[in-house]
């Protein structure tokens, strides 16, 4: 890792800061949105356009410490261009791949950064939140807490959400106002529809506010790569209508709001909750799958109580598949990081699922039980399924780039028991192994032909995958949105399609 200057970046940023203070604050901002919204020939003109550093820009626009100051001239388009040239530019005093300790945790900040702005909306995002939220009993603890904090239902918020993304799913609508909820108005009222928007909006003057309560006043490299804070907040407020700042942060706030909502919160009481629904929803995935499983309860009672182990246990063919359910998110610092040691110090509840499951293979192969298809086997693979993307790969890229020693140091513990290797390890977020699950479902191949494809594959640069979703699109399958996700969502359509006949 080649030594890199935070001192260089933050001149050449000093510099950029010096040229945007010259500009009436709020009109330049909005002059870069236009940009940003402004029709695109293609996808590819849309990225061309690097969403994610316009939007860093903002930012900073909004952040500084001078914004407001009166007396300053209004902006042209060539100056808010020439200023979005200036931050592009600015990447070559970022860290470059040889700033990072391993290549990997390049890509993940990448990744991280720029990736949100080239997925679409995918309906089995939106509508796994039926299931994991919506059938909840009333007074489960999520549902209260939700309504009390955002003043909606689940229920509410949800049907509102659709009627939101009905609106952004055009190509080319950047705005919304209170009015397009007026069919439903009738049956929610003014003052929830207000709520439900405003959840998702806040003003300039507001989103600067929320800014600065995560802004020390320094600006380092990593931030360059981060997140935008939009992506809490995609809309801004203007009097009775709300502009959307890039429609792709909207759809993944929207697939994760009650998840982040809740966790920032109160993220201990909410992820104790939370942590034991989502473990139930992965089992829904298994089973849909159609495969022999068991589940840690049926576990211990298989290989004795003592211990650890792993959440489910997958039957296929002369292979098992353990799987282990993390509802897990990486913190900030996770994302932005150049060193292993950053990301491994995040990513504590992974390193327990290899670790548990490493112990219950040991465990399974040396119990003389008798149960009909879980025993001890000659192939053994691991998925730790995720709620949100990690961007850790495989276990021997997370071996290679994170936590070599620690991973070391639990194989080791493991000398002269059957072990899972570390290329038979893959992390998959939820979306991914709905995905997969829907194939095994489907016949078109089973788990362990899954990972065994995506291993050899990975075991070569040039068909190596930086995620399994690529592997799955690679193998032309066609991967369909499991059907269960798709009738409940259909369901809930109807439903509202009801509402809006009584109402009309």
């Amino acid at each position: 890792m080649s030594e890199f200057s935070e001192r260089a970046y933050f001149d050449k940023y000093k510099a950029i800061r010096n040229r945007f203070r010259k500009f009436d604050s709020k009109p330049l901002v909005l002059i870069l949105l236009q940009f940003l919204h402004r029709p695109t020939k293609n996808e590819v003109d849309r990225l061309q356009r690097q969403p994610w550093v316009l939007l860093l820009l903002i930012k900073w626009i909004l952040i500084d410490e001078q914004n407001g100051q009166k007396g300053r001239r209004l902006a042209t388009e060539a100056d808010a261009i020439n200023l979005l040239n200036s931050v592009i530019d600015l990447a070559g005093k970022a860290r470059l791949p040889s700033h990072y300790e391993h290549i990997t945790l390049f890509f993940r900040a990448l990744a991280y950064q720029q990736f949100i702005y080239q997925e679409e909306f995918e309906l089995v995002k939106f509508a796994r939140q039926y299931s994991l939220f919506l059938d909840l009993p009333e007074a489960h603890f999520i549902k209260t807490n939700f309504k009390s904090l955002i003043g909606l239902s689940i229920q509410t918020f949800l049907t509102m959400s659709v009627v939101l993304l009905v609106r952004f799913l055009a190509q080319g609508e950047n705005t919304i106002a209170a009015q397009f909820f007026s069919p439903i108005a009738s049956a929610y009222g003014s003052e929830a529809v207000s709520r439900f928007l405003n959840s998702f909006a806040k003003d300039l003057d507001e989103m600067t506010a929320y800014m600065n309560l995560r802004n020390d006043g320094t600006r380092p490299a990593a931030e360059y790569f981060e997140q935008s804070p939009f992506l809490n907040y995609p809309l801004i407020k203007e009097r009775w209508s709300y502009l959307c700042t890039d429609r792709h942060l909207l759809f993944q706030c929207i697939e994760h709001f009650i998840y982040d909502r809740m966790r920032q919160w109160d993220a201990q009481r909410f992820m104790n909750e939370f942590g034991q629904v989502f473990e139930k929803y992965v089992e829904t995935v298994i089973q849909h799958a159609g495969l022999p499983y068991v589940n840690e309860t049926q576990v211990l009672q298989i290989i004795g109580e003592k211990g650890k182990v792993i959440d489910f246990i997958i039957s296929d063919g002369s292979a098992n598949i353990f799987i282990d359910a993390k509802a897990v998110e990486m913190a900030y610092q996770g994302k932005v990081a150049h060193l292993g040691e950053i990301v491994e110090s995040r990513t504590g509840a992974i390193i327990k699922a290899i670790q548990q499951a490493q112990e219950t293979v040991g465990r399974l192969s040396q119990s003389k039980n008798s149960h009909p298809f879980i025993r001890g086997a000659s192939q053994n693979y691991l998925i730790v399924v995720t709620f949100k993307e990690l961007y850790l790969g495989n276990g021997k890229t997370m071996y290679e780039g994170i936590a070599k020693a620690t991973l070391d140091a639990i194989y080791a513990k493991c000398a002269g028991s059957p072990t899972i290797p570390l290329d038979n390890i893959y992390f998959l977020n939820i979306a991914d192994f709905e995905m997969l699950s829907e194939l095994v479902h489907e016949r078109k191949l089973t788990f362990a032909e899954a990972l065994e494809k995506a291993k050899i594959d990975d075991a070569t640069p040039q068909t190596r995958k930086f995620g399994f979703r690529l592997h799955l699109t690679d193998w032309n399958l066609n991967p369909d949105t499991p059907k269960y996700l798709k009738s409940r969502f259909d369901n809930e359509i109807e439903n509202l399609k009801s509402l809006l006949s009584s109402t009309s």
